[in-house]
């Protein structure tokens, strides 16, 4: 297996072909995972399987963590706006906050790979748009993305996070991750808390704004009772940046 190139699991199988649909066949390929949850979460653990193929913690992930980042892409503003916040606070219960770390991850990806192929396009679409950690008595590691403008619902989006959760959650990308990423600062085996950013959601929202919540309930509840996972998520929730008004906090859309 080429180390230059990610692999193709069954998720990111399914990444690919989801962003070719309409917003009304992803609303029916969310319903079709609401009726049979099991599928979604069997391609997780295929995909989890997959990544185990890929080890890399010996060498850092390609990504930017400097403080000042160039905005070339929408997305960039967006994340230059958590990089400013000393931590970023997310109102659930219970609340908490975390501090951003870096930048533009795909898991799975190294220097080596960087070296042998430029993977630009498969960062803006496939990876995480940022990660951070939240300082608290036992810390845990938070993974996020950002919504593209043109998706009505955050199916997509919720797609990218689980497919990069499973490359990132094995045991060799897990210590790689808290090696070059957190410092040492993360257990070995943390919960982690997802997160999904829109910005400035319009009143009404798409369907798929519930349909999602309902889909990352269900997958957090069965994903919990497979023995290699029991703690993997602790939370996943849809997050509101309302650029005119963030001091550093965010709006909580849904959160499970």
């Amino acid at each position: 297996m080429s180390e230059s190139v990610a692999p193709k699991s069954s998720l990111r199988k399914r990444l690919e072909h989801a962003v070719t649909l309409h917003v009304d066949a992803q609303s029916e390929e969310c319903m079709d995972y609401l009726a049979h949850p099991d599928i979604l979460v069997a391609e997780f653990c295929d995909s989890f399987l997959a990544a185990q193929e890929y080890d890399h913690r010996e060498e850092s992930f390609w990504a930017e963590g400097q403080k000042e980042i160039p905005r070339r892409r929408w997305v960039d503003h967006i994340v230059q706006r958590l990089i400013e916040q000393q931590t970023t606070r997310v109102p659930v219960e219970p609340a908490y906050a975390f501090r951003y770390m870096a930048r533009q991850i795909i898991p799975l990806w190294s220097e080596h790979a960087r070296r042998a192929e430029n993977p630009s396009d498969r960062r803006s679409s496939g990876g995480l748009d940022y990660i951070g950690i939240v300082e608290e008595e036992e810390p845990r590691a938070v993974l996020g993305v950002v919504k593209p403008q043109d998706d009505d619902g955050p199916y997509l989006s919720f797609l990218r996070l689980i497919t990069c959760l499973s490359e990132v959650a094995t045991e060799a990308q897990m210590e790689r991750a808290n090696r070059f990423l957190f410092k040492g600062a993360i257990p070995g085996r943390p919960s982690i808390d997802l997160h999904i950013i829109t910005v400035d959601p319009p009143e009404t929202q798409h369907q798929l704004v519930g349909l999602t919540h309902d889909l990352a309930h269900q997958f957090g509840v069965l994903l919990r009772e497979e023995w290699q996972f029991p703690n993997l998520i602790r939370s996943t929730a849809l997050l509101a940046l309302d650029t005119d008004a963030f001091d550093g906090t965010l709006r909580v859309v849904w959160s499970v």
